[in-house]
């Protein structure tokens, strides 16, 4: 039976709650409703060994993965921040798509996760981080310490941090469920609801994202640098063929 993404049913925030809806979840999966892509297991993966029967293959293989940098002339790297480490599933392939870093943090980051990233971006101007997060005193919270953590490691860099989602504005035009903030927490205590980010729609999230990103991006430039990044694919593809 095909499950209405529409439905719209209260479940409690318990054990058998979740289970509930796990299951609809995977039922909406097996239906085609939800995309495989905008849910991801981080704890499993496997490991493949790719081999190639000659060098053509090979060229063949490796050919669409060349790509022209589409920021060598930008005023400010751009990276996407995300809280949730489920989300990378609906963001992976738009930050592929628009040649920029994607860090989930997986709630609050650690020290360590933080130190990487700065190493990353030492020596540039400015950074700018597009963040998406839970509306809520903890998913706030994260992305104020995660800017002031940043700032202090990187003391010569111009840093900005740009929450696209889940922000008031959308909780009001999808309709997004909320929940009360826990009682006694002290935490953003100016945040008075909470919505998962995993109720955003993945298509919204995606098309806020790409609005925030390619917001740093000539249009023009970015136009002649997809032509020349399809040129050259294509030269890989003569040459192999040659």
């Amino acid at each position: 039976m095909m499950l209405s993404p529409d439905l719209e049913v209260s479940v409690p925030k318990t054990r058998g709650g979740y289970d509930r809806v796990q299951r609809a979840i995977l039922r909406l999966r097996r239906d085609g409703v939800i995309a495989y892509r905008d849910i991801v297991d981080p704890a499993r993966w496997a490991y493949h060994h790719p081999g190639y029967r000659d060098r053509a293959e090979f060229v063949r293989a490796v050919s669409g993965l060349y790509r022209q940098d589409l920021w060598s002339h930008a005023e400010a790297r751009v990276e996407v921040w995300c809280e949730s480490q489920g989300t990378t599933g609906a963001l992976r392939p738009l930050c592929s798509e628009l040649g920029v870093s994607l860090y989930p943090t997986r709630g609050y980051p650690s020290d360590s996760f933080l130190h990487g990233a700065a190493e990353e971006a030492h020596g540039e101007t400015a950074l700018h981080i597009v963040y998406v997060g839970d509306h809520d005193p903890h998913g706030v919270n994260i992305e104020r310490t995660t800017y002031d953590r940043l700032a202090e490691m990187l003391p010569g860099t111009a840093l900005a941090l740009q929450r696209v989602a889940v922000t008031a504005a959308q909780i009001e035009a999808h309709g997004l469920p909320t929940r009360p903030r826990k009682p006694g927490d002290k935490v953003a205590p100016d945040i008075t609801g909470a919505v998962e980010l995993e109720a955003l729609p993945p298509n919204a999230l995606r098309a806020a994202v790409r609005t925030a990103v390619e917001a740093h991006l000539d249009a023009h430039e970015l136009a002649v640098l997809k032509e020349a990044e399809a040129d050259e694919r294509q030269a890989l593809k003569l040459w192999k063929a040659a």
